[in-house]
């Protein structure tokens, strides 16, 4: 991943920390979303990387994995790049049939 800020430069830069430049021609690095994050091309590739299971991110630009912020105690983070902890009020819950008036 590369980039050539203007049409005039003569060298294409190293896409930064936390951005990613997975097309040709950019003339600016893309910024990784919330739940992601990208590092080097040599580490990560050259797209931005979800945060694992057990971790998630409201932030932009993460630079490193370590920058996901690990689910609290009582939170679900059970899927890869979430942008919000799940706490037990969000996990759906067993279906309870109501009775009805006549008891039935």
């Amino acid at each position: 991943g590369t980039y050539a800020p203007t049409i005039q430069s003569k060298e294409c830069y190293i896409c930064p920390p936390g951005t990613t430049c997975e097309q040709e021609g950019l003339s600016e690095a893309n910024i990784c979303p919330p739940g992601t994050y990208h590092g080097t091309v040599e580490d990560d590739g050259a797209s931005c990387v979800a945060c694992p299971q057990g971790s998630w991110s409201k932030n932009w630009q993460l630079r490193e994995k370590g920058e996901c912020t690990r689910c609290p105690t009582g939170a679900v983070c059970d899927v890869d790049g979430m942008t919000a902890p799940c706490s037990k009020e969000d996990i759906p819950q067993v279906f309870e049939p109501v009775v009805n008036v006549n008891g039935l």
